[in-house]
Parts: structure tokens; C-alpha cells; sequence
């Protein structure tokens, strides 16, 4: 009577197989981003006003394009410079100039002039 022989290829291809998975959940843990930001005493979430994230004298974390700059408030607010004059101005000024933009960083300044960077936010997934 002889014994059954143990196919040891079966055996092989088990362990290779796990093997093979293991590393490619080791590849995508490593190549994938946090879920999670950082929270630090800078964090903080913004308001949206007018469809734009607004940004005052900080910008976003989020990955972003550069569309332009609005400088001035083409008039507006000149007379009464209280913050959302201004802010409303230049909100205005770049949804007419740059109507897909997602967000706006404001830089006002007392006496001088005031300006806004308009961004688009990029896709998270690309």
C-alpha cells in the first residue's frame, strides 16, 4: 500500500498567492494619502460666501490652481472701506471674471490696495 503523494504545487501557489496580496495592500498603504488633516492651533474651516471659499490673510491645504489676481475693487468700496464692502466687491468682481473658481484669498489692506487670489481646488483623486 502506498501513500498518497502531497501535491506540494497546490501548497506553492497558496503562499505565493499570499505573498502577492500581502504586497500590493502594502504597496496601496504606502502610496495612499492620510484621510486626515493634522489639526493644529492654524486649522481652521472657512466660510463659503458667493460660491467662493473664502481665505483671509491664510490659503487653503487643499491642492489648488492659480487663476489670477483681482487687484482693486474696481470702484467699489472706495467710499465705505469697512471689510464686507470690500469683500463683497472683490467676491463679485472675480465670480464675473473667473466664473468656475472655487476659492478666493483675500489680502486687504488698510490704506493701500486691496487685492484677491483666485483659485480652483484640483481633484482629490487625480
Amino acid at each position: 500500500m502506498t501513500k498518497p503523494k502531497f501535491h506540494y504545487t497546490f501548497l506553492q501557489g497558496l503562499i505565493f498567492g499570499a505573498c502577492a496580496f500581502l504586497a500590493c495592500l502594502l504597496i496601496v498603504s504606502a502610496t495612499s494619502r492620510p484621510s486626515t488633516y493634522d489639526v493644529r492651533k492654524s486649522t481652521a474651516e472657512v466660510e463659503q460666501l458667493a460660491g467662493f471659499y473664502v481665505f483671509v490673510d491664510s490659503k487653503p491645504v487643499t491642492e489648488y490652481e492659480y487663476l489670477g489676481t483681482i487687484n482693486g475693487t474696481g470702484g467699489r468700496g472706495s467710499f465705505n472701506p469697512q471689510y464686507t464692502v470690500v469683500r463683497d466687491a472683490l467676491l463679485k468682481l472675480a465670480r464675473k471674471k473667473y466664473p468656475d473658481a472655487d476659492g478666493i484669498m483675500l489680502h486687504l489692506n488698510a490704506g493701500g490696495k486691496d487685492r484677491a487670489d483666485v483659485v480652483k481646488f484640483k481633484d482629490p483623486a487625480k
